[in-house]
């Protein structure tokens, strides 16, 4: 699993959530037709997921530092990319929300979902990038 931020140690206002979603839609259309030798049928299938608020970040280690970060943020980040669909955006309500607000996404609200340590959730998925306008409306069916 990897972990991707926007918005830190700079902030950027509310930038950092087209970022990731743009990253996150390119990610899953470039790696649609990367095939590996063990997994000759499949290919890679990556599973995303998208949350939005505070983190602290900092440098741990002395003889290996590393670059952390810290926070419920990242945990419920890490909790929609193990919920989520292989080559599914899986968001969080709060990176829906503000995502929503953006011109040219497209979203679709997910069946509520169990998430451990936090109960029953409203999700949502990323579907595409749009040119249209008002299309950054959440779509209220479920992805099969």
């Amino acid at each position: 699993m990897f972990l991707l931020v926007s918005g830190v140690p700079q902030r950027n206002g509310t930038e950092h959530v087209t970022e990731i979603a743009d990253l996150c839609l390119n990610l899953r259309t470039r790696t649609r037709s990367v095939c590996l030798d063990i997994l000759p049928n499949d290919g890679v299938r990556l599973r995303f997921g998208v949350c939005t608020g505070p983190v602290a970040a900092g440098i741990v280690g002395l003889k290996m530092p590393r670059y952390l970060l810290f926070g419920d943020t990242v945990n419920m980040a890490a909790r929609m990319q193990s919920t989520s669909k292989p080559q599914c955006i899986h968001l969080s309500e709060t990176s829906a929300t503000l995502l929503n607000s953006k011109t040219g996404y497209r979203l679709e609200q997910r069946e509520a979902v169990e998430i451990k340590g936090k109960g029953v959730m409203q999700t949502y998925w990323l579907l595409e990038k749009t040119t249209l306008r008002n299309s950054h409306r959440v779509a209220r069916t479920n992805v099969s």
